[in-house]
């Protein structure tokens, strides 16, 4: 039985979409999105990425050598850690308005009053292959526990 009466619901899913601009990501990685305050404990199930211009990756050798990845992370009730929840590697060009699915990880609960953010990096080192995250939106479905 959940904490809250729509938990109860079969299949009842919920979203949140948030936007973000267009940022340069280094390896260091740079947070893309504003924080989400969980008001329940809830389940990620998916989340997706849909630029809103292209996002290319050129050549398919550099392309697996650098490549931009964006974390969904759970910063706890101070938004400071950095548990992963899902990760999107784009090793590929996503054309404008595409999208481009998530991979949740093991760690996708997130208790009421902590926060979710979004953050973007470049693996590999520096990218000079298009490391700059196309501005666009997040989307995040998930389940009240």
């Amino acid at each position: 039985m959940g904490k809250v009466f729509l938990a109860d619901v079969p299949d009842a899913k919920f979203q949140k979409i948030f936007t973000c601009a267009s940022v340069a990501s280094t390896a260091d990685g740079v947070v893309a999105s504003a924080g989400f305050v969980c008001d329940n404990d809830i389940s990620v199930q998916r989340v997706w990425y849909q630029p809103w211009a292209d996002t290319c990756t050129t050549g398919t050798a550099t392309s697996s050598a650098t490549y931009r990845r964006i974390n969904l992370c759970n910063g706890g009730t101070a938004g400071t850690t950095t548990t992963i929840m899902a990760s999107c590697n784009i090793t590929a060009s996503v054309a404008s308005r595409g999208t481009k699915a998530f991979a949740t990880t093991a760690s996708n609960t997130a208790s009421g009053g902590e926060i979710l953010f979004f953050s973007a990096l470049t693996v590999g080192g520096d990218d000079d292959n298009c490391s700059t995250l196309q501005s666009g939106v997040i989307q995040l479905e998930y389940e009240l526990l």
